[in-house]
């Protein structure tokens, strides 16, 4: 039998940027889809359909994720909203 291990984002984020691995993006982009729908959701009274909203902010996530150092010393949280609204 195999336990799990938690693993924090910011040590898959490291592990992804080191290794370019698919999967662990997902695994990150996952940890901080909740970021991409509250920032989709301010957006919802504007005439956009909210999937697309979503699709759109999910893509900025990843683009996010691609483009943060988490040992820069910022959190994730504060770098990847520009990005994601941008």
């Amino acid at each position: 039998m195999t336990t799990a291990v938690a693993t924090a984002p910011a040590d898959l984020h490291r592990e992804f940027l080191r290794t370019g691995d698919p999967e662990l993006c997902r695994q990150v982009v996952d940890a901080h889809a909740g970021l991409a729908h509250r920032l989709a959701s301010r957006f919802g009274n504007r005439g956009e359909s909210p999937d697309d909203l979503t699709q759109v902010a999910m893509l900025g996530l990843v683009k996010a994720v691609r483009g943060f150092d988490p040992d820069r010393g910022l959190r994730f949280s504060t770098y990847a909203p520009p990005t994601i609204l941008g």
